[in-house]
């Protein structure tokens, strides 16, 4: 007969501090590109009376605009001198972006101040989810284990990558060592093993006492009452 002969109280551990969940993720809209459009002027060389309508001069050069006439950002240009700020080539497209007040192309702009997905490393030009340090494509935040989409919903991380619910409770919760079912809430620490709140009791009369203090006898949990009367059947048969 093996008894431990010192009573035991179990101990608890919080399994939820071992992980993150919800952790801070917003969708952000880019910014909405600027509509540059071209007007052709009905005037000839600008040399307009003042008083009979406004002259264009170009923010590039400073020279009269003959022909056509780009309004953008509340001024006129030279199609030619409307430029990126980055590349310097004349912007062509329907649509340009701004920045600190200086136009840049589509193609720019999207290179230097867009932010890059962590999974792929491409710029992202819809919507932006930013969790775990870093920013990411809506449909590239996903569940390292199996691919679930995770955006718009908690999530659960380890080692900086998140894990939806299920995989990460089956891979990472410690297992209950009586039913063998993943933990995720308080953790009962008892003869060297973790149970659910619940799964420990006496072997005898099934009393749980998570809270409560216990013995062993051949390394089962027993209530005080149970074990004394254990240890006497035990005596008894021993001594027939």
């Amino acid at each position: 007969m093996d008894k431990d002969k010192e009573q035991k109280q179990p101990g608890k551990e919080d399994s939820r501090s071992q992980v993150k969940t919800g952790a801070t993720m917003v969708e952000t809209p880019p910014s909405q590109p600027m509509t540059a459009h071209s007007a052709e002027s009905r005037m000839p060389c600008p040399t307009v009376d003042p008083k009979a309508g406004e002259t264009r001069d170009c923010e590039s050069c400073r020279d009269h605009i003959k022909g056509q006439v780009v309004h953008a950002l509340g001024k006129t240009w030279h199609p030619e001198h409307f430029v990126c700020t980055a590349c310097k080539k004349p912007i062509s497209q329907q649509f340009f972006n701004i920045h600190d007040g200086h136009p840049y192309c589509e193609q720019d702009y999207t290179n230097k101040f867009l932010n890059k997905c962590r999974s792929c490393g491409l710029p992202i030009k819809d919507v932006t989810i930013r969790a775990l340090g870093g920013t990411w494509h809506k449909e590239h935040f996903v569940c390292q284990s199996c691919s679930a989409q995770l955006a718009g919903q908690g999530f659960f991380e380890r080692d900086n990558s998140p894990f939806c619910q299920k995989c990460f409770e089956g891979q990472f919760a410690p297992k209950c060592s009586s039913c063998e079912k993943p933990i995720t809430e308080t953790a009962v620490l008892a003869l060297g093993k973790h149970f659910h709140s619940g799964c420990l009791k006496c072997k005898r009369c099934q009393m749980d006492f998570s809270d409560n203090p216990f013995e062993t006898i051949n390394g089962d949990p027993y209530c005080i009452k149970c074990s004394t009367v254990t240890q006497q059947t035990l005596i008894n048969n021993s001594s027939m």
